[in-house]
């Protein structure tokens, strides 16, 4: 990884603590940052760190959920204001800022729930019990949060993972159970070895769940990975990979330790407030004290006048509850990203929401063949459109329900992040610039600064050429 000399690292970690009174993990790249966990606390404050860079608006705070609808057929940058138009219009280089930060900031995340794990793994044995049920949460969350993390980085700077193909192609630097050290030398693992670190990822933190509730610790909110949260990043990676039997069971799972579907007045009136519902499964929590201003998503489909593709308007029927979250004037502003009455900045951003998993659950089941148990789980969201009553308003063949879920995604999932990937994963062209574009053949460069850093890190041989 791209990496820093210690008497830098030492001087930026003094500044960057005093700046986030305590509440920032060790700087990236840090190598004497293992020495600052030297209690429970400071393993919560690393996880608090973990926390922070995944909400940034260089990650999950805006730039990947941007990259999933302006990236695709969901969204439109404006050229007047410039903001995410060179992923709208694949004017990409290796020095595309957003996709710099994107990697950046993932490693950062990654990086800081390592030295977390590890901190938290050597205190264990002599901890109180108070202590080891603080040490299992944060063991839990980062395990969560590296098992997301990774999937996000995989999908955006590899090639997408093929069913029955050996996915041998360069993934991205897998960082296990010790943090990158100055000056080491790193590679690329292939795509199949990153899903396999996400599966010991995935399973690491379900037994450190386990035994947080053997001592008998409490679920945590929606903020915050959670047992629905983690099997939700399960059911999601196996969706990607085509394993829909297991992407069934974890959606089904998570769909049973979560609330009833919320009713359409309480959806309608959900994206202008930061109070949680039903809806929230892990959710990055905003607040007007975080002065988000240009850097939310809320600007960007505002003061920045990126608005919703023609695909989104073309598939929302005058029935459907969701068209009222796309304001009908010139510029088609959204609802979903208009902010609180108070402050137009501010909202918490979805990352994984229980319509999604319903929505997975469908999707597998209809491709496993299960079309009545696909039509049961699709019900709770489709009933947003008031023309379906039942099931038997819904497609009747196999691949018929596949295009119409296909389709529910994209109405109950636009300008949440999702679109892009579902493309990839299902090799669906779309249209770009008057031409078919298949995104499944297409990665996104590794940035300069990694390449040129001297780590290690290879380029994606003739990226560029996938280009549309």
């Amino acid at each position: 990884m791209k990496r820093i000399t210690s008497k830098t690292a030492i001087a930026i970690a003094l500044l960057a603590a005093v700046a986030a009174c305590s509440k920032e993990a060790p700087m990236f790249g840090h190598s004497d940052g293992d020495n600052l966990y030297r209690s429970t606390r400071d393993v919560e404050n690393g996880l608090t760190g973990a926390y922070n860079a995944l909400s940034a608006y260089q990650f999950l705070g805006r730039n990947v959920i941007a990259l999933g609808d302006f990236a695709a057929d969901l969204a439109v940058a404006d050229p007047s204001t410039g903001h995410f138009m060179d992923v709208n219009a694949y004017l990409i280089s290796e020095e595309t800022d957003e996709l710099r930060d994107i990697w950046a900031y993932g490693y950062k995340v990654i990086d800081r729930c390592v030295r977390t794990t590890a901190a938290a793994k050597a205190m264990l044995p002599s901890a109180s019990h108070t202590d080891s049920l603080a040490l299992q949460s944060a063991l839990y969350q980062a395990y969560g949060l590296r098992a997301l993390t990774n999937l996000y980085l995989v999908n955006i700077f590899a090639l997408p993972y093929a069913d029955g193909q050996p996915n041998d192609g360069p993934g991205i630097v897998v960082v296990d159970e010790q943090p990158i050290q100055p000056f080491q030398k790193v590679s690329r693992a292939t795509v199949a070895k990153v899903y396999d670190h996400i599966d010991q990822c995935i399973d690491r933190a379900h037994a450190h769940l386990g035994e947080h509730k053997r001592l008998g610790g409490a679920p945590l909110g929606p903020f915050y990975i959670t047992e629905p949260g983690l099997l939700g990043i399960e059911a999601r990676a196996h969706l990607y990979r085509a394993n829909y039997a297991e992407a069934a069971r974890c959606a089904a799972e998570a769909i049973a330790l979560c609330g009833s579907p919320v009713g359409n007045e309480v959806y309608a009136a959900m994206w202008s407030t930061t109070a949680t519902t039903a809806e929230d499964v892990f959710s990055l929590a905003k607040s007007e004290a975080d002065n988000l201003s240009a850097n939310s998503l809320n600007n960007l489909y505002q003061s920045y006048l990126g608005w919703v593709g023609d695909t989104v308007y073309s598939l929302l029927a005058p029935t459907d509850i969701r068209l009222a979250l796309i304001l009908d004037d010139p510029d088609w502003l959204l609802v979903k990203w208009a902010g609180l009455p108070s402050s137009q900045n501010t909202s918490n951003v979805h990352i994984i929401r229980l319509s999604e998993l319903y929505l997975i659950q469908a999707e597998a089941e209809a491709q496993l063949g299960n079309l009545s148990e696909a039509a049961e789980a699709l019900l709770p969201v489709v009933q947003r459109d008031s023309a379906i009553a039942s099931a038997a308003d819904l497609p009747s063949t196999q691949a018929e329900l596949l295009d119409f879920i296909e389709q529910e995604r994209v109405r109950e999932l636009y300008a949440e992040g999702h679109r892009w990937f579902d493309l990839r994963r299902t090799a669906r062209p779309f249209m770009f610039n008057g031409a078919p574009f298949n995104v499944a053949q297409f990665c996104y460069p590794i940035p300069a600064d990694e390449v040129n850093s001297g780590s290690g890190v290879e380029q994606t041989p003739n990226w560029a050429a996938a280009l549309p």
